[in-house]
């Protein structure tokens, strides 16, 4: 009779687990449908629902296996999404850190060498979204080359004064352009 009641009371314990690994599943599906998580921010939603580590993990585990969470595909596609809108690596960095990923300069410089192209053409085609951006806006060449080399420093394009020097010259020749065309 002892022998039944013991092994009544392991199979309730494993229905229940069984049941809480099912809900917190199903949960985390409703979650991946909105949109793409890390593994932390997973857990972290699902704690929030009131489901406790074992399970979570248990479920993490399994969305791993079936590969609905991967850190590197979601941090591949949030590199795609914020530099095809022109997102310079410190804000990268910061919606990194809001999706529980870690962001590195080099994962940054990688991706580009990973999509063909070379950090020049990058670094042409920001100096070409800055130069839209703060050509007509500025009334002085220092001003805009100001503004401009500070755009740069912000995507992480600018690392020291070599370089620096370097840009002055490429926006003189930008602003003394926009005077030659009589664009301002």
């Amino acid at each position: 009779m002892i022998d039944q009641n013991f092994e009544l009371e392991r199979d309730t314990e494993n229905s229940a687990s069984l049941l809480k690994f099912d809900s917190a599943l199903k949960r985390a599906i409703k979650l991946l449908s909105v949109h793409d998580f890390s593994i932390s921010n997973m857990k972290e939603a699902l704690l929030r629902h009131g489901f406790d580590d074992q399970c979570i993990s248990d479920v993490i585990e399994h969305l791993l296996q079936l590969q609905y969470l991967d850190d590197e595909r979601l941090a591949i596609n949030l590199l795609e999404k914020y530099v095809s809108k022109g997102k310079g690596p410190h804000y990268i960095k910061n919606k990194f850190l809001k999706h529980g990923l870690t962001f590195s300069i080099e994962l940054y410089r990688q991706f580009f060498l990973d999509q063909g192209l070379a950090s020049s053409d990058h670094l042409a085609i920001t100096i070409e979204r800055a130069s839209r951006k703060y050509l007509h806006q500025c009334d002085s060449p220092t001003n805009f080359e100001r503004k401009v080399l500070s755009y740069l420093f912000r995507q992480g394009l600018i690392q020291d004064q070599n370089e620096i020097d370097l840009y002055k010259s490429t926006m003189r020749q930008l602003w003394d352009s926009k005077q030659i065309h009589g664009s301002n």
